[in-house]
């Protein structure tokens, strides 16, 4: 049977018995379908192609960035303590 002729067959069924088919594929390719994990260098490589990566690399006060937290919650503890 080809795939087009199983669609049509499946098309031709009531919709409980479509959701019957549809369950019973996803149960399969559970089953025997492997899916690959992505490696380690394919997600880096997507992480370095990220416009968000790097977008403050020349901003002064961001060159230490701990640092630049650090100050930041100071900061904003002294004025919430401090009114």
């Amino acid at each position: 049977m080809q795939a087009r002729e199983a669609l049509h067959k499946i098309n031709a069924l009531p919709p409980d018995a479509q959701a019957i088919v549809f369950d019973l594929l996803e149960t399969l390719e559970k089953r025997f379908v492997k899916k690959t994990k992505p490696t380690l260098g394919s997600q880096m490589q997507g992480l370095r192609s990220d416009p968000f990566i790097g977008m403050w690399h020349d901003r002064e006060e961001m060159r230490d960035s701990a640092d630049y937290i650090h100050k930041l919650r100071r900061d904003e503890w002294e004025r919430t303590n401090n009114p």
